[in-house]
Formats: structure tokens, sequence, C-alpha cells
């Protein structure tokens, strides 16, 4: 189908229609974005129309979530404009994005922007979001003109997408990055000596895999440039909590002392906060997480 306009409200702008058009851009890049509230305008588009004009039907290109009955996802948390967009061009965006993915790949990283980017936004627009000073909806905030700023309006609007299109691209493809890294992950755990220890043959992104497959898993070792790294599990995703931290004798210690304290011969440094230290060896480093096991 052939898109040449692509239409949302003027005025202040906000992370749902942002997001929503640096998807559309992608999807249609020749179309043309205008920015208006003039119904007769809105009406009579032939185009794609978001977070204005009170209409949810995508079979005609309306996106808006504003009217009473509003779209809800099957949990009931409502959606705002780049929930329904995601819903219905997510897919379009990310073939595009990650052009050697599958289908199956594809349809995970959809899952994983929904769950980590897009739903937030949607709550945050609908008022039942988190409302952080240094959350996506304040940073997309920040690129609005300020009281007396001389500045245009759809200049700053498009500056704001293209940040957008960044951070949705990037997003993609960490998950995208994840997903390949998942066979790495699982072959090094169903190999492990020692179900408390998961040994990495390189630096690859692991908690969603280790969080999936083991609750045993304590300490994971990798290296990483000149160092092995030991990394101490998060008791759950997020969490700062960790299943076992590392010894408390150790937390910022580096190099002779370290070594004194723990007696590692190549121990190098252990982080104050006792979630990640390292060593010169892979050998000091699984010696590392032998002893904070025990510890």
């Amino acid at each position: 189908m052939t898109i040449e306009l692509l239409v949302t409200h003027n005025g202040t702008f906000h992370a749902d229609e942002v997001f929503a058009h640096a998807i559309l851009s992608k999807v249609y890049p020749a179309a043309t974005l205008l920015r208006t509230r003039d119904e007769a305008v809105i009406w009579a588009t032939r185009g794609v129309v978001f977070d204005v004009g009170g209409v949810f039907d995508a079979g005609l290109g309306r996106f808006d979530h504003h009217q009473a009955d509003g779209p809800r996802r099957a949990d009931g948390a409502p959606y705002s404009s780049v929930g329904l967009i995601w819903k219905t061009f997510g897919t379009v965006f990310l073939e595009k994005i990650l052009l050697d993915a599958g289908t199956e790949d594809v349809q995970a990283v959809w899952q994983v922007l929904d769950d980590t980017l897009i739903r937030p936004i949607d709550l945050l627009d609908n008022g039942v979001g988190d409302n952080r000073s240094d959350g996506i909806g304040a940073l997309v905030d920040d690129f609005n003109l300020f009281w007396d700023d001389t500045g245009n309006e759809d200049d700053a609007f498009w500056r704001a997408s293209l940040a957008a299109v960044e951070i949705l691209s990037r997003r993609a493809r960490r998950a995208a990055a994840a997903i390949r890294a998942r066979s790495i992950v699982v072959e090094a755990i169903e190999s492990a000596s020692d179900p408390a220890i998961l040994i990495l043959p390189r630096h690859v992104p692991w908690e969603p895999t280790v969080f999936q497959a083991s609750g045993e898993i304590l300490y994971v070792i990798y290296p990483r440039q000149d160092l092995w790294y030991c990394t101490a599990v998060p008791a759950a995703p997020g969490s700062f909590d960790k299943r076992k931290p590392l010894p408390a004798a150790w937390g910022g210690l580096r190099d002779d002392a370290l070594r004194a304290a723990s007696r590692i011969a190549d121990a190098v440094f252990c982080h104050p906060a006792l979630f990640i230290c390292g060593a010169a060896s892979r050998e000091g480093a699984i010696a590392m997480a032998r002893a904070s096991a025990e510890a």
C-alpha cells in the first residue's frame, strides 16, 4: 500500500506520537508528516492518522486512543498511539532493521520491545505509568521548545523522531543479539561441571537464558579484553540484589590487597558493590567464583 501522508497533532509532543512516527517513518519513508488539529484536514486525510482524530480503526489507518472507550490490551492495560502503531506496523519496522533475522526471531524481538519500551510508553501516556524525570517521557519532552525558544516546532518533533528511530533500532539489534547468544549460553549451562558457576567462552548476553534455565547459577565467568570477569547473578531480572554477593572482605580491593584477602594469585579487582570481580586468567576467575560460593 502506498501511503503519502502521516498525520498527528501539532503543539507539544510526547513520547507516544514521537515513537509512533519513528516506526512509521521507516515503514513509509516517502510519506510526508503533517502536524495539525484541523478536523477537516484530519478527516479528509487518506493516509495514517495517529494520536488524533478520536478513532481507532487499523483498516482505515486511524490510530487514536483518546476516545472514552479507547483500545486496551488483553490484560486491560490501555494503549497509546505507539502501542497501536507497534501492534500493526512493528513487525514491518523490524524487518527493515533486522535484515538477516528469520520470522521467529523477528517476533521474539517484537515482544521484547513491546514489553520493555512500547508498553511503558503506553502506560505513561495514559497517566498510569512511572513519570520519572530520567525516563523516556522526560527525555522526549526535552526536545520540545521551551517558553522563549524561537525554533520551529515541527523541526523539534523531527529531531525527537530521529532519536526515537535510533533508540528503537538499537534496542531491536540488542534484543536480536541476545537471541543469537542463547545457544552459546545453553551449551555452557549443559556442559558445566559446577551448577553454581557458568563459564562462557566469550562475553555474550547471558541474563535472559540464565534466569529461564537455572536458579542454581550464582556466578557467570567470561573473558573481555585483557581480563576474565566473574559476575554475581542478580536475584531477579533488573534487581540490584544478588543470589550470592561476592565476599564483603573483597569489596573495593585491587591487586596486592585483593590477592592477600582472597588468596588468589592473579586477582585484579573487586567492585565495592560486590557484584563483579576479575582476574588475569580463566583459572583465577574460576577460583574467585569458587571461593565466593564457599564463603
